[in-house]
């Protein structure tokens, strides 16, 4: 494992594809909300019997930002277990690390982690089952979505 350096920590916007990004908390947050689906995916098929039977690699969504990444990432139980001890910590394919909304923490063969900022923690371990209990994919997006709707609720209150 080596260790690789920071994304973006300035807090400033960025522009993308010529269009100036509402606000770097906004990106990273919309980020997050992808990748712990991505996530959640994943925590479900750990649970199916058939899998980890022989320790052999196995194949895992790769958690990026990218809605329609369809990536796979080959990990053994061990390799995904070191990564999800984390909620912030997230598995990606090499490439796909968005480096102005998240920090790489390590790099692999096949494979890095990143860590989401804290500005989006309350996203990510909303998302995460290992910390909400939640099993069921489904009910653990509508949750997800609900804590979404009422974080956007109370802004809007605090907004002038």
């Amino acid at each position: 494992m080596r260790l690789a350096r920071p994304g973006n920590v300035s807090g400033m916007p960025e522009r993308r594809g010529g269009r100036p990004v509402a606000s770097a908390e906004a990106d990273a947050e919309r980020a997050a909300l992808v990748e712990a689906a991505f996530r959640i995916a994943n925590e479900r098929t750990t649970e199916w019997p058939e899998r980890h039977s022989d320790g052999r690699p196995e194949l895992y969504l790769c958690e990026c930002a990218a809605l329609e990444c369809r990536a796979r990432v080959a990990l053994t139980r061990e390799q995904y277990e070191a990564a999800r001890g984390d909620p912030q910590h997230f598995i990606v394919f090499p490439g796909h690390e968005r480096l102005e909304i998240e920090t790489v923490v390590e790099v692999h063969d096949g494979y890095s982690v990143v860590r989401k900022p804290d500005v989006v923690r309350h996203i990510v371990v909303a998302a995460d089952p290992r910390f909400t209990g939640v099993r069921d994919p489904f009910a653990a997006a509508t949750a997800l979505s609900e804590h979404v709707a009422a974080r956007d609720a109370r802004r809007a209150k605090e907004e002038p």
